[in-house]
C-alpha cells in the first residue's frame, strides 16, 4: 500500500512531533513540528499530529534535521531512543494507521506484539490523540539480546550494550558483521569480525594431524599479525579455553592500546570477537568501565549452528 504521509511522536517529558517528507522515494525527517507537555491542552497533541500529517502529505519542507537528537541534547540516536517512547502515524489511501515501536539495538523496530490502531481519514483530533496515548501507555519488554547471522549460517546471540554509552556502527564499512564504539572516546570499540584468515594457512586435516604444533603456529601467526597492525607488543597471551562458547582468548598490549580477541567455532572457520581499549586518551576509570562492558558482552555470546 502506498504511504501518503508519515509522522513520528516521541514521548519523554514532552511529546515531540516530527513529520517526514518523501524526497526521491526516501522519507526525510523535518524539524520538530511541535512540542507539547505531557499535560497538554485538550486535544492539542491530536491537532498537531493532524497538522504534521498535512505538511507531510503536501511535502512541506521545514529544514531537514536528520540528527534531530543532537539539537535535543543527546549525543547519539541510541541515547535519544533509550529515553523516548515512539509511535508512528501513517496515512494510507483511506485510513490512518498508528503503530507502537519498541527499542532495539540503539534504535526502534515495530512491536509485532502490539496491535496497530486504524482510524478513518475523517478521524477527529480527539480520536487521533486517544489512539496515540493508548499505545504509549502499553509497557514494553525491552530487548536484552542482539543477534546476527554469519556467512556460515550460524546464529550469534549476545547481550545488548548500554546504547546511552555506545554507538551502533553496523559493519562500519569494514570486514565486520557488527561494530560498536564508545560514543565519546571512539578509539574504544568492539566488533564481530568476518574470518581474519588466521587459520587459512592450514587445512582441517593438517590441524588434526599436527595438534599442538598447529596451535603454537596459530598463536605465533596472530602475534606477528598484531605486531604488524598495532606495533610492538609489551605483552601477549594466547590461551585455549574449555567449557566456554569461545575456544581461544588472546590478550595483547602496546604502549597505546589493549587488545582482546575471542575465537568461536563457525563451521569450518571461526568467528572473531575483538575489542580495543585506548590506553592514552581515555580516562582510567572509563577504561575500566568499558573493559567490563566488553568482557560481559564477550562472555554472553552464544552460537547456534
Amino acid at each position: 500500500m502506498k504511504i501518503y504521509a508519515t509522522v513520528s511522536v516521541f514521548k519523554n517529558k514532552n511529546y515531540i512531533i516530527f513529520h517526514k517528507v518523501n524526497i526521491d522515494n526516501r522519507w526525510i525527517t523535518q524539524n520538530s513540528t511541535d512540542i507539547h507537555p505531557i499535560e497538554n491542552e485538550e486535544y492539542g497533541l491530536g491537532l498537531s499530529v493532524l497538522s504534521a500529517l498535512d505538511k507531510s502529505g503536501k511535502g512541506i519542507l521545514s529544514y531537514s534535521n536528520e540528527n534531530y537528537w543532537e539539537t535535543l541534547g543527546f549525543k547519539t540516536f541510541g541515547s535519544f531512543s533509550k529515553n523516548h517512547d515512539l509511535v508512528n502515524i501513517l496515512k494510507f489511501n483511506n485510513f490512518y494507521q498508528i503503530t507502537r515501536w519498541k527499542k532495539d539495538r540503539g534504535g526502534y523496530i515495530p512491536d509485532s506484539n502490539i496491535e496497530s490502531i486504524e482510524l478513518p481519514l475523517n478521524a477527529t483530533a480527539k480520536e487521533i490523540e486517544d489512539g496515540i496515548k493508548k499505545l504509549l501507555e502499553v509497557r514494553l519488554e525491552e530487548t536484552e539480546i542482539c543477534s546476527l547471522e554469519t556467512l556460515n549460517d550460524s546464529r550469534v546471540e549476545y547481550k545488548v550494550l548500554d546504547f546511552s554509552n555506545y554507538i551502533d556502527k553496523g559493519d562500519a564499512h569494514t570486514d565486520a558483521y557488527q561494530v560498536y564504539v564508545h560514543e565519546e572516546y571512539e578509539n574504544n570499540y568492539i566488533g564481530f569480525m568476518i574470518d581474519e584468515g588466521y587459520e587459512n594457512q592450514s587445512n582441517t586435516s593438517v590441524k588434526k594431524l599436527w595438534g599442538k604444533l598447529f596451535r603454537d603456529s596459530l598463536s605465533e601467526k596472530i602475534k606477528k599479525i598484531w605486531t604488524r597492525w598495532y606495533g610492538a607488543l609489551k605483552s601477549y597471551e594466547y590461551k585455549e579455553i574449555k567449557n566456554k562458547a569461545y575456544y581461544v582468548q588472546i590478550i595483547g598490549k602496546t604502549n597505546k592500546i589493549e587488545r582482546h580477541s575471542y575465537l568461536f567455532k563457525d563451521g569450518e572457520n571461526f568467528l572473531e570477537l575483538t575489542f580495543q581499549i585506548d590506553l592514552v586518551d581515555t580516562p582510567l576509570d572509563l577504561q575500566e568501565m568499558i573493559r567490563k562492558d566488553f568482557i560481559e558482552l564477550a562472555e554472553s555470546v552464544k552460537i547456534y549452528h
